[in-house]
């Protein structure tokens, strides 16, 4: 008996307790892919000088965060940009023109805080 609970062990600890998960031949889902939506940010001043146009988004999937990206993704590869606001503040839209420019550059920013729109200046 406490030899058979050894080996449930060390069955265990190298990871055989995966056979308990799906039968042979069945696969597992993946969670439920997110639909982005696209912000729509009012810019001030001149716009983006990079060659690529960009879009900013939302992706509930990642509530806390907003996606500045190049608006056709047809690089193979895109360096990622992650953006701290600063100061706890979580607002996605905090710096859009700057962020924007980098992502103009070919950029996946993607910004600490969901997109909270800016009170109007007045």
């Amino acid at each position: 008996m406490k030899a058979s609970i050894r080996w449930f062990t060390l069955a265990q600890c190298l990871g055989v307790t995966l056979l308990a998960g799906p039968a042979v031949g069945q696969t597992q889902t993946a969670g439920a892919i997110t639909r982005l939506a696209v912000v729509d940010v009012p810019q001030t001043g001149l716009p983006p000088t990079g060659p690529f146009a960009i879009v900013v988004e939302h992706d509930a999937g990642l509530s806390t965060h907003t996606i500045y990206r190049p608006r056709e993704l047809t690089m193979e590869e895109h360096p990622v940009l992650v953006w701290g606001e600063g100061g706890c503040a979580k607002n996605g839209l905090m710096f859009p023109e700057y962020l924007s420019e980098i992502a103009s550059h070919g950029f996946v920013v993607i910004a600490d805080g969901p997109p909270i729109a800016r009170p109007a200046e007045g």
